[in-house]
């Protein structure tokens, strides 16, 4: 948390704001969260103990994202895809029922390649795939 982030509305307009915070400031936003106006300097003393090494925790789990880029997806996409419908027409701005369609006729091609050429399916191991 090196930001904070505030709303204020303007007739029927609301504007954001991002406000960078220094170090102490960091940790007296963090305790507040955690007590709100009650906080003490124990919870201040409890902010900054959650805020150091977090750095340190970040490169870790960014490591980690590196090692296995669909490790906070794996479980959760199911094999209709649906749980991508609002990636991928939000954030990409593409037609959801349209990739499905491509998916589908890219698993359909891949299916017969494996059931036809054998060095295809004898190569896929190395990429990582598992008989099914």
């Amino acid at each position: 948390m090196r930001k904070r982030f505030g709303q204020s509305k303007r007739g029927k307009r609301t504007a954001t704001t991002i406000t960078l915070l220094a170090d102490q400031d960091r940790v007296d936003e963090l305790a507040s969260m955690l007590r709100g106006d009650s906080r003490g300097e124990t919870t201040l003393q409890e902010a900054a103990a959650m805020l150091d090494g977090e750095e340190q925790r970040a490169l870790q789990f960014f490591r980690l994202l590196q090692d296995d880029v669909l490790i906070l997806t794996e479980e959760f996409i199911g094999p209709d895809l649906r749980e991508l419908r609002s990636f991928l027409n939000g954030y990409l701005r593409r037609d959801f029922q349209s990739f499905r369609d491509s998916f589908d006729k890219l698993r359909n091609v891949a299916m017969e390649l494996l059931q036809r050429d054998r060095s295809f399916a004898a190569a896929l191991p190395f990429f990582g795939a598992v008989d099914q």
